[in-house]
């Protein structure tokens, strides 16, 4: 349990990259709600049916962003706590150390 347990450290990139893609996740998900239960823009002309698969696209959207927004996000949160740590690149590289146990 202790393996999945090391993305929810607190303080961790992986937490900050997890918790926005499941911020992602539900506002997608919102999103393709409201395409399926709004009606589509354009009118229907006589002898042909609009067949509206705009949440479709959107889901399929959702999907492969939701496996590649991790990775984004969690390098968003390296560079953050890089240049906006009060003791910049060395004093969050030391703080790294000590979290890892190395000396």
């Amino acid at each position: 349990m202790k393996v999945l347990s090391w993305p929810l450290k607190t303080n961790s990139n992986w937490r900050i990259a997890l918790d926005l893609t499941s911020v992602l996740g539900i506002v997608g998900l919102f999103y393709v709600v409201i395409l399926l239960t709004s009606p589509p823009p354009i009118v229907p002309a006589p002898g042909w049916p609009i067949v509206d698969k705009r949440w479709l696209v959107a889901l399929c959207g959702l999907g492969v962003s939701l496996v590649y927004f991790p990775l984004v996000a969690k390098e968003i949160a390296i560079y953050y706590h890089l240049y906006h740590h009060p003791q910049g690149i060395a004093g969050w590289a030391s703080r790294q150390c000590l979290m890892s146990g190395s000396n």
